[in-house]
């Protein structure tokens, strides 16, 4: 299933970034994994909750990526390609940014930095991952 997840994954380069949105015309980091989870079939109804665009900035911030991920996914200690990456930011108590892990040390992702989905090198982020987590299918039947 990992490989289908990559292979889904890739067909969102260069989708626009937009807050709180999960579809191919336009997407965050959450809603990128949302959204090729919803192509591919293995999520049905599932809704972003609303967060401002600017959430982990606020004293009231809370850890909903994760919370987020968790819902349709396990955490894992060996990643392999299609699992998701959190990453942390030195500044921010929680998990700030998600993306999926491809082969050859790289990952795809929705930056708003960069304004759309993207291919980054995982070298330049490895220092702010947090934590990995694999599709659980029973978790959404």
């Amino acid at each position: 299933m990992n490989y289908e997840i990559v292979q889904e994954a890739e067909t969102w380069l260069g989708v626009k970034y937009q807050h709180r949105s999960c579809s191919k015309f336009g997407c965050d980091c959450t809603g990128l994994i949302v959204g090729v989870m919803k192509s591919l079939g293995h999520i049905k109804d599932y809704t972003l909750r609303n967060y401002p665009k600017d959430w982990n900035m606020h004293a009231m911030a809370d850890n909903h990526i994760e919370e987020e991920i968790s819902k349709f996914a396990d955490k894992v200690s060996k990643p392999v390609q299609g699992d998701i990456v959190l990453f942390k930011f030195k500044h921010q108590k929680f998990v700030a940014h998600i993306g999926i892990l491809l082969e050859d040390g790289l990952f795809i992702h929705s930056w708003e930095k960069a304004g759309r989905v993207q291919i980054s090198s995982m070298s330049r982020w490895k220092s702010h991952v947090d934590s990995y987590y694999r599709f659980n299918e029973d978790k959404v039947k």
